[in-house]
């Protein structure tokens, strides 16, 4: 199953899709890295079309903090 990071790149002032991500919790950690990083990151995208949009990023992000 591919999942993908959808974010902000400043430098080049585009948008940009990660490489492909196997599990979902991979690619919620890569988005809440590049939040911490200061990127700005818009959704994430996986198989059947399932999106989380920022709210549910910065959810899963607040609960998985530790990790």
């Amino acid at each position: 199953m591919a999942w993908f990071v959808h974010h902000w790149d400043e430098i080049n002032n585009r948008n940009v899709c990660s490489s492909e991500i196997s599990a979902r919790e991979d690619a919620m950690r890569k988005a809440c890295g590049l939040m911490r990083e200061g990127h700005v990151v818009s959704h994430v995208a996986g198989p059947n079309r399932e999106r989380m949009d920022i709210v549910e990023i910065r959810t899963w992000c607040s609960a998985h903090a530790g990790n």
